[in-house]
């Protein structure tokens, strides 16, 4: 140690009288290891006449022990490590360094100026992949409200009414040739309840595991609250506002339009008069001329479509955030980034965005010809063009501009222009897939009112559009018109006149 020598082997020449080498390995003290040791070899008594020995091939390793990452040295040593590059992922906002890191680690902004070459303004400007998903989200409900305020200026559903009505004579002679019906879909408490108390249960869950894990209620205990004591920034107190928003808007789209909790039985009017003929499910009118097929399904089906709808009213925005709340590994980021995919997905295609994948799986595997035929018709559709247009020029507005804007170090002009056209490509692509998907029944209008435990009917249906603009643009109308599918349960007793109505049997 220092200027004095340790002596840690010492070898007597009686164990060593042979006429070959032999190997010897010795382990160096804790106080040796520094990159300032000398190491030296001496025979305290030396007789000239009789001591001849040798040394050679002699190498210094810095071998581990099989328990060296126990020993209290290397933990400390390992926490010294994580945490100043803790601190510097922290200070620039890396996806590294979540808010629940800042929370445990108790982060001071102060520190950061110690870094090199640390910029704030850099670091402010960068958001971190699952507050960008829910900013694509927000950036993706304002262009369906404003996209859907304009079209509405511009189109109108066809609903097939004619605007001459027949003779009063005909229709007080002949009014019981053309019934009139209404059924009422299976409403049962015990499900609905059910449904509710599995999406606010979620909803609960992840909120609940958010505040803890933030600590929000011990930082409101405080007498001074500010932000560094929360460590909460405006960037993710705007983000955790826009999930919260996001999953009861889609809990409350759910309940309200698919499951119709707190309410009587749906009532759906079949009227079959060639004055009307139209069928009214709930708030939407269905004219009967554009139904096009109808077909029992097995409870088995009604089942799986039901879980799809219940996995749409799954929190995954606030779950987004919440998930690197828990332990740390290397897959969690993966995992938050697909749950920021689906709540990105879930803003474009609706909650039913799983259900409408469960549609569209069964029809990329059909196996009958006739709905092959339905299925490459679907690729034909009139405007599938100018919606591979449409979404090629606004998904690079949107895209580009905020990745360009997260950007840290310096993008060259070729990688500028492959982000450009990869947005191109991927906005074409994405708006002819929802075009083909209009032309198939794929969205899915259910009234899933009781447990799923019967047969139910599938009503395909056209939902028609026009544009009754100047130039009557068929392809305005086209993109806008969808086909559909409606899924209702009804008693036993009112599923085969149900179906004897749609299809025109007045017998």
């Amino acid at each position: 140690v220092a200027d004095q020598w340790v002596e840690f082997g010492n070898y007597p020449a009686w164990k060593f009288r042979s006429d070959s080498f032999q190997f010897v390995s010795e382990d160096i003290p804790v106080e040796g290891w520094t990159n300032s040791t000398r190491f030296r070899f001496r025979q305290p008594s030396f007789d000239p006449l009789r001591d001849h020995w040798a040394i050679d091939d002699v190498r210094i390793f810095s071998r581990y022990r099989p328990d060296w990452d126990e020993s209290e040295e290397y933990r400390k040593r390992r926490e010294n490590q994580n945490s100043i590059v803790k601190l510097a992922q922290c200070c620039y906002n890396s996806d590294q360094c979540t808010i629940f890191d800042k929370v445990n680690t108790n982060f001071d902004e102060k520190k950061c100026n110690a870094l090199p070459g640390f910029d704030k303004n850099e670091r402010n400007l960068r958001l971190k992949s699952s507050e960008l998903f829910i900013f694509f989200s927000f950036l993706s409900a304002i262009s369906k409200v404003l996209y859907h305020r304009v079209s509405q200026i511009f189109t109108r559903r066809v609903i097939h009414q004619k605007e001459a009505p027949l003779p009063g004579s005909f229709l007080n002679e002949n009014s019981d040739m053309f019934p009139r019906r209404a059924f009422y879909s299976i409403s049962e408490v015990s499900w609905q309840a059910f449904v509710v108390g599995i999406l606010l249960g979620s909803f609960g869950g992840a909120m609940y595991q958010l505040v803890k894990s933030l600590s929000i209620v011990e930082c409101f205990d405080h007498r001074e609250i500010t932000a560094a004591s929360c460590q909460l920034n405006s960037s993710f107190v705007i983000t955790w506002l826009c999930a919260i928003v996001f999953d009861l808007r889609s809990i409350s789209m759910l309940t309200s339009g698919v499951f119709f909790v707190k309410r009587e039985p749906v009532e759906i009017l079949v009227d079959v008069h060639p004055d009307k003929g139209l069928m009214k499910v709930g708030p939407k009118t269905i004219a009967l001329a554009e139904v096009l097929d109808i077909y029992l399904r097995s409870p088995f089906f009604l089942g799986f479509l039901s879980f799809c709808y219940i996995l749409g009213g799954f929190p995954w925005a606030l779950g987004s955030l919440t998930l690197p709340s828990f332990e740390s590994h290397p897959s969690m980021q993966v995992y938050t980034q697909v749950m920021g995919l689906l709540t990105l997905l879930r803003e474009l295609l609706g909650p039913g965005l799983f259900a409408k994948a469960f549609f569209t799986t069964q029809w990329i595997l059909v196996t009958r010809p006739e709905d092959r035929d339905e299925f490459g018709r679907a690729f034909l559709r009139r405007g599938l063009l100018q919606q591979f247009i449409a979404g090629s020029c606004l998904t690079p507005i949107i895209l580009a501009s905020t990745i360009m804007s997260r950007k840290v170090g310096f993008v060259s002009s070729g990688e500028t222009f492959g982000i450009f056209a990869l947005c191109v490509v991927f906005g074409g692509v994405f708006g002819y897939l929802i075009g083909v998907l209009r032309g198939l029944p794929c969205d899915g209008f259910c009234l899933i009112t009781g447990w799923p435990t019967r047969n139910c009917y599938n009503v395909v249906c056209n939902d028609r559009v026009k544009c009754p603009c100047l130039f009557t643009c068929t392809y305005c109308g086209e993109i806008h018109s969808r086909r559909m599918v409606l899924v209702v349960v009804l008693p036993f007793d009112d599923m085969f006149l149900f179906k004897r109505m749609l299809k025109g049997d007045l017998k």
